[in-house]
């Protein structure tokens, strides 16, 4: 089943025709449960690992709780195929993302407050997969919020225009003459999405250098609870409209309480990732 954003109640670039140099595309996942394969492009869920490599384990230092006597299994984020989802940045000869985190809190290593995340840019057919099934997670402190449950996608194109503080001042002056409008349905999409921009409501811009080169960091995914509030009705699907809005509200099945947002350096996919949480 598709799934299809009402289109904007009018044209933004047309009303401020500066805003065109600054559209994105950003990718829509709509992630939903269901049980994808390890084949999939999906959240949570089975990953095609390789059977000679190590599962990812975290020994680094928690907030909040004490370290473990040994260190900890990463839980499985996402899984993101070329096939799917080409505007993610593949490096050349690779066709598989994986996104992978430990499912505690971190202070500050990558860039800000929340799971310390692996990714795994990889090319698929030089995979032997492993029939082994992952570890299971070590919940030191009860809270399963940061596992995120296996959910199917169904990615969607749109376009996107960045918050009022990414444009030039006099731009920001001019958008803000229709604030609300711009921020909540003409602007920057919520949810689980790839690329575009990211919004700052919470804590005004974070700029985001690249951890090895300080070259400014653009945004490659967010894994988000929710895909709207109250106030961004354009963003809730057409074909849910039948739907409570409880149903609605929470369509992944797990309560992430922020929205993990990484950013990579478009340098190198080799340099290290950030994340902010909103």
């Amino acid at each position: 089943m598709t799934r299809t954003t009402r289109p904007p109640a009018y044209g933004v670039a047309a009303r401020f025709p500066a805003l065109a140099a600054y559209a994105r595309i950003t990718v829509r996942l709509h992630p939903r449960r269901g049980n994808p394969s390890a084949y999939d492009s999906h959240l949570g869920g089975p990953l095609l690992w390789p059977e000679d490599e190590a599962w990812p384990r975290c020994g680094r230092p928690k907030c909040f709780i004490p370290a473990p006597e040994q260190p900890e299994p990463a839980v499985v984020a996402g899984q993101f195929w070329a096939r799917d989802l080409p505007d993610l940045p593949f490096p050349p000869g690779t066709d598989l993302l994986q996104v992978l985190w430990c499912p505690h809190e971190h202070d500050e290593l990558q860039g800000g407050i929340g799971p310390y995340v692996y990714l795994f840019w990889r090319n698929s057919h030089s995979i032997t997969p492993s029939s082994a099934p992952p570890p299971e997670p070590m919940l030191l402190d009860g809270d399963d919020s940061l596992v995120p449950r296996p959910c199917v996608l169904h990615p969607e194109r749109l376009t996107e225009y960045p918050w009022h503080e990414d444009l030039p001042a006099d731009l920001a002056e001019a958008v803000q003459s229709i604030r609300e409008d711009y921020r909540d349905g003409l602007s920057i999409a919520p949810g689980s999405k790839i690329g575009g921009w990211v919004s700052w409501a919470v804590t005004d811009r974070i700029p985001q250098p690249c951890l090895a080169c300080g070259t400014p960091t653009e945004h490659l995914l967010t894994i988000a609870d929710t895909e709207w509030g109250s106030r961004e009705s354009r963003w809730r699907p057409i074909e849910e409209d039948a739907l409570g809005d409880r149903d609605a509200w929470n369509p992944i099945g797990t309560y992430i309480k922020d929205a993990v947002r990484l950013f990579v350096c478009p340098q190198s996919t080799e340099h290290p990732v950030r994340f902010d949480r909103q």
